[in-house]
């Protein structure tokens, strides 16, 4: 009877160990789980973080893409405004040196006709120098107009550089 008590206690006191045993092993558990998943959240969080810098980064992305275009739009349009410009401006000085010319024939035949008259007397003077002046205003205007060409042309190259930047 001894012998079986010894046993017993000795049988008690292990199983006393392995009920604390099993409530340490399942404190752990616990513990782990509860850390596990602080981790899981603060990964989440920081995931979402990133999410949201990353969106707001396609968002101001997005939006400064459409700046760009916007502004190759309206270099494009610049460059056919200068362009129009241009032809319109070489259209007006051609016919204005057709006009020119076309007077320039019309004083040469009343010179003619006046030096057939005999009337003239010193005005062949004159009408030179007022067809010089008149020749040289047209050839300041022209030089205006193609200075002003030339500017809308480096506004419009660089709008293209810009663009080319892109």
């Amino acid at each position: 009877l001894a012998s079986a008590r010894t046993m017993l206690e000795r049988y008690t006191a292990k199983i006393e160990t392995f009920v604390n045993r099993e409530r340490e092993l399942k404190e752990m558990i616990r513990e782990l789980e509860e850390s596990n998943s602080r981790d899981i959240e603060r990964l989440r969080l920081s995931m979402q973080e990133e999410i949201d810098a990353r969106e707001k980064t396609v968002a101001t992305l997005t939006v400064s893409y459409r700046a760009e275009k916007l502004k190759v739009q309206a270099a494009e349009k610049l460059k056919e405004s200068a362009h129009n410009k241009y032809e319109e401006e070489k259209r007006k000085l051609e016919d204005e040196q057709e006009n020119s010319a076309k007077l320039q024939r019309t004083v040469d035949a009343y010179k003619a006709e006046i030096k057939r008259l005999g009337l003239l007397v010193d005005s062949e003077r004159t009408d030179k120098d007022y067809a010089q002046g008149e020749l040289e205003d047209l050839r300041a205007r022209y030089d205006a107009t193609f200075k002003e060409v030339a500017e809308m042309k480096a506004k419009l190259e660089d709008c293209v550089a810009a663009r080319g930047k892109l």
